[in-house]
């Protein structure tokens, strides 16, 4: 429904959201209205706030996942990261999307994210 909204604003592609996994992405891709472009390589920020977390560093959640916590005083934001870089295969019929602002290529420390699971 999000992406048949944007056609009405004009827009010509949409972004599937990183989060989600393969399967989930070709299910939109499938009945998407607008061509989508997929993430492929990245650190993103998955979390910005302006509360001071209280924790700085290395943080690990349930599923044993790793994240970097850094609070920037001069912007007053804390942000969260995959400590892994995201690293996702083609898909056919996709745009690639790739994001060097918190990654440089080659890097050993990848990981797929989300893609080869599934949202519990």
């Amino acid at each position: 429904m999000a992406v048949l909204e944007l056609t009405r604003y004009n827009v010509a592609k949409a972004m599937a959201h990183l989060e989600l996994e393969k399967t989930a992405i070709l299910a939109l891709q499938a009945k998407s209205s607008l061509p989508l472009e997929l993430y492929r390589y990245g650190r993103p920020v998955l979390l910005v706030s302006r509360a001071e977390l209280p924790v700085d560093g290395e943080i690990k959640d349930a599923r044993g996942n790793v994240f970097v916590v850094r609070y920037d005083s001069k912007a007053k934001l804390s942000r969260v990261y995959a400590s892994s870089i995201i690293s996702v295969p083609r898909l056919s019929g996709l745009y690639d999307y790739y994001d060097l602002i918190n990654a440089h290529w080659g890097s050993e420390d990848t990981g797929t994210f989300n893609f080869d699971g599934a949202l519990l």
